[in-house]
């Protein structure tokens, strides 16, 4: 993943938690954090994240067609307990229809706190990405 947007009033410190648990793996794998700023956008440090499978090509095609991979938005402060933003799915499928191996494109949040969005982006060679508009 390389950005993460704000769309809340409150200003985060903020890091992110990868995940396939309907593919079998765990634990998941966190990112380092960054400071968002209201209304910003924020690069992503060590957003890089790799997962390996023992499996064939067509045996890992088929079984990411309705498992996506969550990328789960987390705020961390000193003085509270790590606080869960926002679950994004995003769709593994899509790595296989390019000729790059990537999925680029936004994916939005779901599962978050009444008044609360969060968006995270991926970006990557190969694969056309598809955009879902922002709500006003």
């Amino acid at each position: 993943l390389r950005s993460i947007r704000s769309l809340d009033k409150n200003p985060y410190t903020v890091f992110l938690r990868y995940s396939a648990p309907n593919l079998g793996y765990s634990p998941p794998v966190t990112s380092g954090t960054c400071e968002m700023l209201r209304h910003g956008e924020q690069l992503i440090k060590n957003g890089y994240s790799e997962f390996q499978f023992q499996a064939s090509y067509h045996m890992l095609a088929h079984a990411v067609i309705d498992k996506p991979l969550h990328v789960e938005v987390w705020s961390k402060s000193e003085y509270q307990k790590d606080c869960l933003l926002g679950v994004a799915p995003v769709p593994l499928w899509r790595v296989f229809e390019g000729e790059g191996g990537s999925v680029e494109g936004q994916f939005c949040a779901v599962e978050l706190p009444e008044g609360m969005r969060e968006l995270v982006e991926k970006h990557g060679a190969g694969a056309a990405g598809v955009e879902y508009p922002d709500e006003e």
